[in-house]
């Protein structure tokens, strides 16, 4: 399951260099499906800070720092 999340993560990590902030937000959530980290919640929260989305950004990071 870690395998398949990291090279999700990886995708997500693609789109996410490439400013694609909204594909890249899919992305992390599938690489969260098989397995939860914190170093995923904090990137979608990046992305959902560029897409002016605070209070769910907020949300990631506080579910990000819980683990």
């Amino acid at each position: 399951e870690q395998a398949i999340a990291l090279e999700i993560y990886g995708a997500a990590n693609q789109e996410f260099a490439e400013l694609r902030f909204t594909q890249a937000i899919a992305k992390y959530r599938e690489a969260l499906r098989p397995c939860d980290h914190p170093a995923i919640r904090f990137n979608m929260a990046v992305c959902l800070l560029n897409l002016d989305q605070p209070v769910e950004a907020r949300g990631q990071l506080e579910r990000g720092i819980r683990y």
